[in-house]
């Protein structure tokens, strides 16, 4: 294994801080992902602050889709760092990345998202006919496979440079810690991860769950489960603690594609093993009516 913490530039090793990463490239692509993160997180924001998505049709769902998923890839190409000008675009982290987020949300909006349908009792209402043709693939709303892709990226970009910084600071302490501690903070991200974004999408009345307190405490932990998987795989791309050689495109997309296979094998055995999350709509009239639109009885409880 390679040493841990050291970076490698114009042939010279010297060590690196805790959770900057050892590749130039990867490092700028990790910058490049957090300097987007506030621009596309307040735009989403603000449409849904000041409910601009009352005025909206299925076009401009899809023309927000675009517009901050676009820019995780033209801005990267437009504007390459000096570690990748001149390089073919297979070989920078950045498209690499790109290209693991990519397979993720197209999986996970296509399949996982039904797993979200019938046991955490979610429905969307994003209109989705425009110009006579519906733009929804497999019932989901084509705009949300758009918008999964900064939110994806954001968020591994994040919790990459969380468990690089805990891997390296943990090098010197027993084996046991070394393996107890990171997996601690990925559970930790994981489930802070799911958390935050079932709690700030609450407002947003066209993505509804009819029991709010059951979707952030179970809910949230069946999200994570998604997180606990592809949080440390995605961290491994390009990792040269790990390798020395970079990864190949097609090591990324095998590597994303094994993490979603395990990922839906953990979604269906949660499916098997305890079904539906509890609800308790009440007399709460907005919880009863998304509890009918995602064809829910109410008082569900699990056996």
């Amino acid at each position: 294994m390679a040493v841990v913490g050291k970076t490698i530039k114009s042939g010279k090793v010297a060590t690196a801080p805790a959770g900057r990463a050892a590749s130039e490239s990867k490092l700028w692509a990790e910058r490049f992902f957090l300097l987007y993160f506030p621009f596309w997180s307040l735009s989403v924001a603000a449409v849904v602050i000041f409910k601009v998505y009352e005025r909206w049709s299925a076009l401009e769902y899809l023309l927000m889709g675009l517009g901050v998923a676009l820019p995780c890839f033209l801005v990267p190409l437009l504007f390459p760092c000096a570690a990748d000008a001149g390089t073919p675009l297979h070989t920078r982290f950045v498209f690499k990345a790109n290209l693991w987020v990519v397979i993720t949300s197209f999986i996970g909006n296509y399949f996982w998202t039904h797993y979200f349908y019938k046991l955490l009792h979610v429905s969307y209402s994003v209109p989705t006919v425009w110009q006579g043709v519906d733009w929804s693939l497999n019932k989901v709303p084509i705009c949300m496979y758009l918008m999964t892709v900064p939110y994806f990226a954001s968020y591994h970009i994040m919790a990459g440079k969380l468990l690089r910084a805990c891997v390296r600071a943990s090098s010197g302490l027993g084996r046991i810690l070394q393996v107890l501690l990171p997996s601690l903070v990925v559970a930790a991200a994981a489930f802070l991860t799911a958390f935050l974004e079932s709690f700030s999408i609450q407002s947003f009345p066209h993505y509804s769950y009819p029991d709010s307190d059951a979707m952030f405490k179970y809910g949230s932990a069946f999200y994570a489960i998604m997180f606990l998987v592809t949080y440390p795989m995605f961290w491994r791309i390009d990792e040269l603690a790990d390798r020395s050689v970079p990864w190949t495109m097609a090591e990324v997309a095998k590597d994303a594609f094994a993490a979603c296979m395990v990922v839906s094998c953990l979604f269906d055995f949660w499916r098997l093993l305890l079904g539906p999350i509890p609800i308790a709509v009440g007399g709460d009239v907005a919880a009863q009516a998304a509890a009918a639109a995602a064809g829910v009885p109410d008082g569900l409880v699990w056996a």
